[in-house]
């Protein structure tokens, strides 16, 4: 079976994107594998961290620190005459460092085993949340740094939007979305998108419902896109 990630743009438990998710994964999960990538955790795109996770290295070497890490996480320690001074940051930043680039190894390597992303999205201030930017901004990123020309992890991969928010449907959200992927070379499915505007109880109980006509939305989305990955 082919193999289908959903990308959530919002990191709230129960967002309604997340719930809308839930939907499109019912319609599909008989005829693709469906996955959900995890990248609540990956740091702001850093050309130095950059540099460390591709050469599989950490960039600081715990010996060259003269002062040993202090055991609180607080960044400073007293002195022996009680004055403060900043405690060594080595042994924090290389397992910060080491976390980043296990995180983002295995989101790349989820990315370059799929057949398909569809990206479930809210609207932050007419355009789309910044941790998705900064995910497709990693994502973007050629697999050999030191050749700008190489591949990336999602040149050419089938990808589609959807999402729920505001009256404006989260449109104007899709539109600028839609743009980022063309621009990173991805292979966009931008006809029947689906974008929802939630009525007054969801943003009460935190909960929706799909009407009738919505639930048609959606599934005409999720058969053009099966359609589009095969």
């Amino acid at each position: 079976m082919k193999h289908i990630v959903f990308i959530i743009g919002s990191l709230r438990k129960d967002s309604f994107n997340r719930q809308l998710a839930m939907v499109a994964e019912s319609l599909l999960k008989d005829r693709f594998v469906i996955s959900y990538l995890d990248f609540e955790n990956i740091p702001y795109f850093n050309q130095d961290l950059e540099s460390s996770i591709v050469n599989s290295q950490q960039s600081t070497d715990n010996s060259q620190c003269s002062k040993s890490a202090p055991e609180s996480k607080s960044s400073f320690h007293r002195s022996e005459d009680g004055e403060l001074e900043a405690g060594c940051r080595c042994f924090a930043d290389s397992h910060v460092e080491a976390y980043g680039r296990m995180s983002l190894s295995i989101i790349r390597q989820q990315i370059l085993d799929c057949d398909g992303i569809w990206v479930f999205t809210p609207e932050y201030n007419r355009s789309y949340p910044g941790l998705l930017k900064n995910l497709f901004d990693w994502l973007s990123r050629p697999m050999d740094i030191s050749n700008p020309t190489n591949a990336t992890a999602v040149q050419g991969k089938k990808i589609t939007v959807s999402g729920a928010g505001g009256n404006n449907k989260t449109a104007s959200c899709r539109e600028k979305l839609n743009e980022l992927l063309r621009f990173i070379k991805m292979d966009v499915m931008t006809e029947t998108q689906t974008g929802i505007a939630l009525g007054k109880e969801a943003w009460t109980n935190g909960e929706f419902k799909l009407t009738d006509e919505q639930l048609s939305e959606l599934k005409t989305q999720a058969e053009k896109f099966a359609e589009f990955v095969q």
